[in-house]
């Protein structure tokens, strides 16, 4: 991919226009980080660089952003370009092509506004960048609010870049997101979603959700989240909140669903919490916690996969603690799932984040590959009985009773009480036929 970006600015270069690499891949390159993709600057008009480049899109001509392909490789180029008032908080009202030095100063932060010559080997820097990218600095570029106030996603974005690159806010960058901070409800549910999925994808996703909360912005986004720290936990040692804060820091690279169910785990502890002589309870959290897990994904555009996805793994995360004391057949049903694995990942995350210890989990882990690879689970064995042929043999119309017939004869096959097609159908004229 470098070695492509690098034709690309020799050739822009060639054609007497300047060209860098530009933003995250310059920071990521000062840091020694493989940037996982590059964006190119240059002084060349869009529809240079689309009669330049055979496999052009103009993704975003009017800003001056041209998608290019070349090697299987894909990279933005985009024209120098100064801003004009940002009414909706978002995008700007006009777009002035102009050079590199103003391009810097319309970026958000310092340590995204670095220009890198590939060709030179020469970086540009114009507001500091470098320095802050040596002493662990974010900083915005310029005045603080002026540049939340162009686009208020970059209070989320300030938490995130902060934590994920492990740096610190300047005294005047925390202050204007702590000033703004109620400006996050404007921002569109989808970009909210969006921001919050990367940083909970980042190791230090514990870290950028306390800020979040810190700054006063998870108050906003998601107050379901935010009054768990009202909520002690079991013991009254600390609470649900900052056992969620652990648990999410104890997963390992999960996708995006099990991170976003291990994040609303116990959103219903809050409602539910009942003081007793021994310590809290939480009776039934775990189904409170999914219906508002459900209004979440809603509320935030979740696609409806996701969406199932997450409230499952919600709903089933006390379920999977009672494995070991389950039938053969229902552990069998459960081990079946197509989120089983996933759930796994939330339990033990949940388990270290409650008392460090994941025996527990460990064990029904090893139940659950052992049931895998002996071929136990249903989805290795056919039906004894199909949907047409319970339909053909009862005589009945299609319908939901069905769907009900089948789950019982399942259970039944895998408990061990029903072994062939013949005691299938002895089975279904002794309790259905009249």
């Amino acid at each position: 991919m470098k070695k492509t970006a690098v034709e690309i600015c020799r050739k822009l270069q060639k054609n007497g226009f300047k060209a860098f690499f530009a933003g995250g891949a310059v920071r990521d390159q000062f840091l020694g980080k493989n940037p996982s993709d590059i964006d190119i600057a240059t002084d060349a008009r869009p529809e240079i660089i689309e009669n330049l480049f055979k496999k052009s899109f103009a993704i975003g001509k009017k800003f001056g952003v041209i998608l290019v392909s070349e090697n299987g490789h894909h990279f933005e180029i985009a024209t120098f370009r100064s801003d004009s008032g940002n009414s909706d908080g978002r995008r700007p009202d006009a777009v002035f092509f102009t050079d590199e030095r103003a391009d810097a100063r319309r970026r958000d932060f310092t340590v995204n506004a670095i220009f890198f010559d590939p060709i030179a080997e020469k970086y540009f820097d114009f507001v500091g960048g470098i320095s802050d990218l040596k002493n662990k600095i974010l900083r915005f570029v310029g005045d603080p609010t002026t540049r939340i106030r162009e686009d208020f996603l970059r209070i989320l974005r300030a938490i995130r870049f902060k934590n994920r690159l492990e740096f610190s806010f300047d005294q005047k960058t925390a202050a204007a997101i702590f000033s703004e901070h109620q400006k996050v409800a404007k921002i569109a549910p989808e970009r909210v979603r969006d921001e919050f999925s990367k940083m909970l994808l980042d190791k230090n996703r514990a870290k950028s959700f306390r800020d979040c909360f810190d700054f006063g912005v998870l108050k906003i986004l998601l107050p379901e989240l935010s009054r768990l720290a009202k909520t002690p936990d079991a013991f009254g040692k600390k609470t649900v909140f900052e056992h969620t804060m652990r648990a999410i820091s104890f997963l390992k690279n999960p996708n995006l669903e099990t991170a976003w169910a291990t994040l609303f785990h116990d959103l219903g502890k809050f409602e539910t919490a009942t003081k007793k002589a021994d310590r809290w309870h939480f009776p039934d959290h775990e189904n409170l916690s999914e219906m508002l897990a459900r209004k979440i994904c809603r509320r935030l555009r979740f696609s409806r996969f996701s969406t199932t996805k997450i409230a499952w793994l919600v709903k089933n995360h006390i379920k999977f603690y009672a494995v070991p004391k389950m039938s053969r057949a229902h552990k069998m049903h459960f081990f079946d799932h197509l989120f089983f694995e996933d759930l796994i990942a939330l339990a033990r995350a949940d388990s270290l984040g409650s008392d460090g210890s994941a025996t527990l989990v460990s064990r029904i882990e090893k139940d659950f590959h052992d049931a895998h690879e002996q071929k136990l689970l249903p989805k290795f064995h056919a039906e004894f009985l199909t949907g047409d042929e319970i339909q053909n043999l009862l005589n009945i119309p299609p319908g939901k009773k069905i769907g009900e017939i089948k789950k019982k004869l399942r259970f039944l096959q895998f408990s061990g009480e029903i072994v062939d097609k013949k005691s299938a159908k002895k089975w279904l004229f002794r309790h259905f036929k009249n």
